[in-house]
């Protein structure tokens, strides 16, 4: 973990992290700017000049019902560090999502945009 933190990048995310192993890690990586989302249950460490990329991309991230939603949170966190705007959106649990959303036709030569 340091040796990431010392990187060039300065950054490191650390997955599926219980809340007892996030403390005992804060506690242990005095000197960086530590984040723990308690639902993702995904530690953010890095250093203090470390700013995440701030680029025109733009990911969707739909879950179907409540129990996606820690896992979306998690991937949520990596793609926007990757320099994505992510937007969110769920079901309303329905095991059988058929009208939840119309499918709209993207053409292999233009990437669909968030807006």
């Amino acid at each position: 973990m340091r040796r990431c933190l010392g990187s060039n990048r300065g950054f490191a995310l650390l997955t599926r992290l219980e809340p007892a192993a996030a403390l005992k890690l804060r506690k242990a990586l005095t000197g960086f700017e530590l984040e723990y989302n308690e639902r993702a249950k995904v530690l953010a460490a890095h250093a203090a000049e470390y700013r995440a990329s701030k680029g025109a991309r733009c990911a969707g991230l739909l879950t179907a019902g409540t129990s996606d939603i820690p896992v979306a949170e998690e991937a949520a966190l990596v793609m926007t560090h990757m320099g994505c705007r992510v937007e969110r959106g769920t079901t309303s649990g329905s095991p059988d999502c058929t009208g939840c959303w119309s499918p709209s036709p993207v053409s292999s030569r233009t990437a669909p945009t968030c807006s």
